[in-house]
């Protein structure tokens, strides 16, 4: 009896499709590699700066390599080992940070803080159309960020950080959650311990274009809602100020003053507590104005628990 034979085009075409479809994928993934390679490279000596960046991963993701990354950022340069980043081919504008390497800020003295993170989470959604913010969120989360130099030694705790774009009002809608930042000024002259702060870096296009480029004209933040905790300040002993609103700005020397409205809860020497609606927290070149501060309280709306 003989043998039927399979029919040899019933497998040259479907065998000829997949290779098609593999053929296609692959042109797909190199040009968007490329693509991305060189939207890195155009950032080069401007945005930031680094000396090699591969785009491996093929087939299945994205993987972006820098090494020797550097930015200034507020008067310090920051300088990163290494970085990598992926994403999946069929969702380009989701990134992970996998693996951060050799963090460090240095000052204008070469004063150099090394910067440990534990247990970090780090996503960023890009947005790749021009009239849009080009960031759609970054979220990062870190349970301990590790500030180490030859003076001292500084951690913060259970940090969440999260930067939304805002099209609409043309700004980075921003929610802060941690403990540790009262070590850090504008905060240290009160030793206030920021709970969770959210508000608004307003004009995202001239964030876009750069930090230093948003400083300069005329950068603001806006300060819409606050919790923080109040450890020692003068005669005040602890206490919680709520509901902060109010406006930031920075000069060409990355000081920051402004104005922020809150309603205080203290406790006075000890044991007596009280309310201090719409008390003015002024800020003068990244420090608490203590006097003006206390000179802005209108005894008559002050009372007591």
């Amino acid at each position: 009896m003989k043998q039927k034979l399979h029919n040899p085009i019933g497998l040259i075409i479907p065998w000829s499709i997949a290779f098609l479809v593999f053929f296609i994928y692959a042109f797909y993934w190199k040009n968007t590699a490329q693509k991305i390679e060189a939207a890195i490279m155009a950032q080069k000596g401007k945005a930031f700066d680094f000396s090699h960046v591969d785009v491996e991963g093929f087939p299945i993701r994205f993987s972006v390599k820098l090494k020797n990354f550097s930015k200034p950022i507020l008067g310090q340069n920051l300088h990163i080992d290494e970085i990598n980043t992926t994403t999946r081919p069929l969702s380009p504008n989701l990134w992970t940070i996998d693996k951060v390497i050799g963090i460090s800020l240095s000052d204008a003295n070469n004063q150099k803080t090394d910067i440990i993170p534990t247990n970090s989470l780090a996503t960023i959604n890009l947005n790749y159309q021009p009239n849009l913010p080009r960031f759609q969120r970054i979220s990062i989360e870190i349970a301990n960020l590790d500030f180490k130099s030859t003076q001292n030694s500084k951690t913060l705790n259970n940090l969440k950080i999260h930067f939304l774009g805002d099209a609409k009002n043309n700004a980075y809608g921003f929610s802060f959650e941690g403990n540790g930042l009262g070590q850090f000024e504008p905060f240290t002259s009160a030793y206030l311990e920021p709970q969770i702060l959210r508000g608004l870096v307003l004009d995202a296009k001239a964030f876009d274009n750069g930090y230093e480029n948003w400083r300069n004209n005329n950068g603001q933040i806006a300060i819409k809602y606050g919790v923080v905790k109040l450890n020692k300040w003068g005669i005040f002993n602890s206490g919680d100020f709520t509901n902060l609103n109010g406006n930031l700005a920075i000069d060409g020397q990355n000081n920051v003053s402004g104005v922020i409205d809150n309603n205080a809860h203290i406790e006075v020497f000890s044991g007596n507590k009280i309310a201090i609606p719409n008390f003015k927290i002024h800020v003068l070149n990244s420090k608490i104005d203590i006097q003006k501060s206390l000179s802005s309280i209108d005894l008559g709306k002050i009372s007591a628990n």
